[in-house]
């Protein structure tokens, strides 16, 4: 998946899901800052879900050929917060979680719909590489590195005391990122949370086919 030689109909396929994902991960960052109380996101103009608001063209590409990748961040004060651990927190999980809603309901979808997107060869693979994409995004962004959201999460969680030590990192992210990218750790990571999300997804819809099958 990463760094490997990828089709032009796989990134046919894959350009969508980008926009999507992105979109609505910018999105709901700037969302929950703002119903929390800071103005920054609106004054910035990323309330919005049109995708050239939020795309970082660079980050797009990268995610395109290599299977990760970033948005603009948005940019937000939280001394505007009521509750200012609570506010980062919440403004941190709001992106990730909202590429897993999407991949969610990609995999409802496909479960529900399958015996129409088998016979649509366009659909099927459209639908697979939008859940994967978004799965990427979820479980990507939650890895504890600078300036991931998962780096936010540990900031909130760590003792005053310790954070002089980590923010040290902050330099050295996108390296940490490439490194573990590079000796294959990022893939493993991220196949590995696909194939719980999936397994998941699956158990959940199966006990739901029993429940509708009780009627």
């Amino acid at each position: 998946m990463f760094f490997n030689n990828i089709s032009l109909e796989e990134i046919f396929y894959r350009i969508p899901a980008i926009f999507i994902g992105f979109t609505f991960h910018e999105f709901m960052h700037a969302y929950v800052a703002d119903k929390l109380g800071d103005p920054t996101p609106r004054s910035q103009g990323r309330l919005t879900i049109n995708p050239l608001v939020h795309i970082d063209w660079i980050g797009f590409l990268v995610l395109l050929v290599a299977g990760f990748g970033w948005a603009k961040p948005v940019h937000t004060n939280p001394n505007n917060y009521k509750n200012y651990k609570k506010g980062r927190i919440l403004v941190s999980l709001a992106g990730p979680l909202a590429n897993l809603a999407l991949a969610f309901v990609g995999l409802c979808i496909l479960y529900f719909g399958y015996s129409f997107l088998i016979n649509s060869e366009f659909w099927y693979y459209l639908l697979l590489e939008f859940i994967w994409i978004n799965v990427i995004l979820f479980a990507f962004n939650l890895i504890p590195v600078p300036p991931l959201d998962g780096f936010t999460l540990v900031e909130m969680w760590i003792k005053p005391s310790q954070y002089q030590k980590i923010s040290k990192i902050r330099p050295y992210g996108l390296f940490i990122i490439i490194a573990l990218s590079l000796i294959g750790v990022l893939g493993m990571y991220l196949n590995f949370v696909f194939s719980i999300i999936q397994k998941a997804s699956f158990w959940l819809f199966s006990g739901i086919d029993k429940v509708i099958g009780l009627f």
